[in-house]
């Protein structure tokens, strides 16, 4: 969106959203790049042929938002699996050194509409990113779209600034930084 005033301004619906099949989309012109990172996480290395190219796609220009989830629900009755399930796993701040994964926890009454607990004061607002989805869920949302699911070439080709053989980093410029991660609030802790 480019400025927090114009992310508190958005409706979560982008323009001519249901009439026009590539609303809030945005062509990316392919192109060839590095995949993976060989300067950070070794998960992250790049173990064969680490240079790859991707045709033009569109992507979103945003996370899908609560207000669009909530018309695709809406439209379809769709219910989701943490819905099904009646829980989710959230992430937990651990205190002390944990094993892989200890830091996910189920919760009981959490899923996209409500991400706190089902009792919780806050509430979703309509431009906020969904969360608690499942690959499933996605699926199931883009087909009704009738988009596609990025491939992992191409989100990491559009994370990478469309090109760039590195990553680019999380900077701060004293007003918001520009990428999306963890900054030490649990959604346990905001309730």
């Amino acid at each position: 969106m480019g400025s927090l005033k114009l992310c508190q301004r958005y409706t979560g619906l982008p323009s001519e959203w249901l009439k026009n099949k590539k609303a809030g989309m945005i062509l990316i012109e392919g192109s060839d790049y590095e995949i993976g990172n060989n300067q950070a996480y070794a998960e992250e290395k790049s173990l064969i042929n680490s240079q790859r190219h991707v045709d033009d796609f569109y992507i979103d220009k945003t996370e899908v938002t609560n207000a669009q989830f909530e018309s695709f629900i809406k439209a379809t009755n769709y219910i989701t699996e943490a819905e099904q399930q009646g829980e989710a796993a959230i992430f937990e701040k651990p205190i002390n050194v944990v094993k892989e994964l200890g830091w996910w926890k189920l919760e009981k009454d959490v899923f996209w509409r409500f991400p706190w607990g089902i009792s919780a004061q806050r509430k979703i607002l309509p431009n906020e990113a969904v969360r608690f989805i499942t690959l499933k869920d996605a699926i199931a949302y883009a087909d009704w779209l009738g988009h596609e699911i990025p491939t992992e070439e191409q989100w990491e080709f559009a994370a990478k600034g469309f090109g760039q053989e590195r990553d680019v980093k999380a900077m701060n410029n004293g007003i918001h930084i520009n990428a999306n991660v963890w900054q030490g609030h649990s959604l346990t802790k905001m309730k």
